[in-house]
């Protein structure tokens, strides 16, 4: 069943998929690591969610502008998070600043998109950006609201652009 379950929940729904998409062709971990990106987005809005979560956003978006007004202090990018576990430093976690956005990355076979109904129980999958931002537009209804906002892929702070191969994105509407 799915719940509201927090940012910790929809990055392992992401690992989970990003493995999933890159299937069991004996690839190693930093195959994995390099096709996924190493940087790991993770955007949280309290409980109650946000009306307002993405801006200027519309059946012909070609991109998510994130409103972080009211995100949770632990929202914000880790950079190389997929570190090797025997690493003696943690990735940093890099505040959220102005209006981040978030675009289709280009790792053609290992694209994982997902958005998830919270009030309804369900769950959309799909394998490319265009199709996951136009379901996106479709789904966001005056009543609802976004809960979170995962990712992996890679993160450059000039332009505040994240580049994501897999998304989830959390709503309840």
């Amino acid at each position: 069943m799915h719940t509201t379950r927090g940012l910790p929940v929809l990055i392992a729904i992401l690992a989970l998929l990003a493995l999933t998409a890159c299937g069991d062709s004996g690839d190693d971990d930093s195959q994995v690591q390099s096709e996924l990106g190493s940087d790991a987005l993770s955007i949280q809005w309290p409980p109650a969610g946000s009306a307002t979560a993405f801006t200027n956003f519309s059946s012909d978006s070609t991109s998510l502008q994130i409103n972080i007004t009211g995100v949770s202090p632990d929202s914000g990018v880790q950079v190389n998070a997929n570190q090797d576990s025997d690493s003696s430093t943690d990735a940093a976690l890099t505040p959220l600043t102005g209006s981040p956005s978030i675009v289709g990355g280009t790792a053609a076979d290992n694209q994982s998109y997902v958005i998830t109904h919270t009030a309804s129980d369900t769950e959309q999958d799909f394998g490319d950006f265009t199709s996951f931002l136009s379901a996106l537009a479709t789904d966001i209804k005056p009543t609802s609201v976004v809960i979170g906002v995962a990712g992996t892929g890679t993160f450059d702070a000039s332009s505040s652009t994240f580049t994501a191969n897999a998304v989830s994105v959390e709503i309840n509407d």
